[in-house]
């Protein structure tokens, strides 16, 4: 697969990252089929995943640690993140004390058992969150090894105010194919200042056609539904090979993030990408 340069950090990565989330992390899909993608994204040519405490309340993180074992880490790139976790009833609970952000990243290292991640992004912090006293713990961690890179990620202004504090290597956030100038104007920002950028939902909004057949399918179809019940919107309605060629086309993006339940989608996703 192409690879690129992520921004300041140096490293070279995939362009295509694979993301633990979503299905990934609930129990409609299997603990041996994440373990399996993941085996066949790394022979593909993946080298960036990406998860989070988030999803599945740390199962992600488990089923990524698992299907890395025994895998030699030299050539990859993993990213966790921190600030947001799972609570009762599917909602979530935010936190961005330090003690509670050193703690969920100790908990990711163990499920991970790889040491260190190689990225820990704040998930979504707003200014007021990013204290004085959490920089110098994350200083801190960073200074003995628990992490490499640090970065940011997030939906609108906590992203422009994140890139201004010249404290992140890496920015993180949604890149849809109606994708607007706004969220286009934060990654040509960000690469301007440097950092490594990724993009998430690329494929929001594709079109979906015939009825669930596997248990990823039906988690993707409930969060349509819930999405619609919502009143958020639905997307550009294009197919999914045009929504990544869209994502892979902008000029400011270094990473493109793509989750699946489908082998399939993993070989023609890199074809698509230059492998």
């Amino acid at each position: 697969m192409k690879t690129v340069t992520l921004g300041k950090t140096g490293q070279t990565v995939s362009r295509l990252g694979f993301g633990l989330s979503g299905p990934h992390g609930s129990g409609l899909v299997p603990r041996a089929d994440t373990i399996r993608l993941v085996h066949e994204a790394l022979e593909t040519g993946y080298t960036v995943f990406d998860t989070a405490p988030a999803y599945g309340d740390g199962e992600a993180e488990s089923r990524l640690g698992l299907a890395l074992k025994g895998h030699s880490d030299d050539h990859l790139f993993v990213m966790t993140k921190a600030g947001v976790y799972s609570a009762s009833m599917g909602r979530k609970r935010r936190d961005f004390t330090p003690d509670a952000i050193e703690l969920s990243l100790q908990d990711s290292l163990r499920r991970f058992a790889l040491g260190h991640a190689d990225a820990f992004l704040l998930h979504g912090p707003s200014p007021s969150e990013l204290t004085d006293k959490l920089i110098q713990r994350l200083d801190t961690l960073r200074s003995v090894g628990a992490f490499k890179y640090l970065g940011i990620c997030g939906r609108g202004d906590e992203l422009d105010a994140g890139i201004d504090t010249g404290l992140f290597d890496l920015v993180m956030a949604p890149c849809p194919p109606d994708a607007g100038e706004a969220a286009l104007g934060r990654f040509a920002k960000a690469k301007a200042a440097g950092l490594g950028t990724i993009a998430i939902e690329t494929m929001h909004g594709v079109a979906r056609s015939g009825l669930p057949k596997t248990g990823g399918d039906i988690w993707y179809a409930a969060r349509r539904v819930k999405r619609a019940l919502s009143g958020q919107n639905a997307g550009a309605g294009i197919e999914p090979e045009a929504a990544l060629k869209t994502a892979l086309g902008r000029d400011n993006v270094d990473v493109v993030m793509t989750t699946t339940t489908r082998s399939e989608n993993l070989s023609v996703n890199a074809a698509l990408a230059g492998a």
